[in-house]
């Protein structure tokens, strides 16, 4: 999960209609599934990916979901964010996580070698279509 995050952090200039980053399918936390993260996890997942204007594809047997994963991935004002038409991806406005390039963090995802995440925190922003902004406070 946070391979793919700083990944795509580094690709906003790159996104826009008709050209998403997709960081990978949204993990949940849904017991007996063969990848899984915490409930807190999965919500903060979701809402990264909405506010980098990602691909929602859930990667899990929906017919399995907990009610706390269908309640996270059926949060409309989520949804919203993630659809908003100005289509632009959110950025890092400020962080205390250690530096990191795109290149060291593909050559450790390509050797199937993904690092913890930093004890550390973000600010991200996106701009929305009338000026409003949505903004998320991610604990690392």
């Amino acid at each position: 999960l946070w391979s793919a995050v700083a990944i795509n952090s580094q690709l906003a200039r790159f996104a826009g209609p008709g050209a998403w980053n997709d960081p990978d399918g949204l993990i949940g936390s849904t017991p007996g599934s063969r990848v899984m993260i915490q409930p807190h996890q999965s919500r903060m997942q979701f809402t990264l990916w909405s506010v980098m204007s990602a691909p929602l594809v859930i990667g899990a047997n929906v017919l399995a979901m907990t009610s706390y994963d269908v309640e996270t991935y059926t949060n409309e004002e989520v949804i919203a964010v993630d659809q908003d038409a100005l289509g632009r991806q959110g950025t890092i406005l400020w962080e205390n996580c250690p530096e990191r390039t795109t290149d060291t963090l593909i050559a450790l995802a390509e050797q199937n070698h993904y690092p913890e995440p930093p004890q550390c925190q973000q600010l991200w922003a996106k701009p929305l279509l009338g000026g409003d902004w949505a903004v998320a406070l991610v604990n690392w």
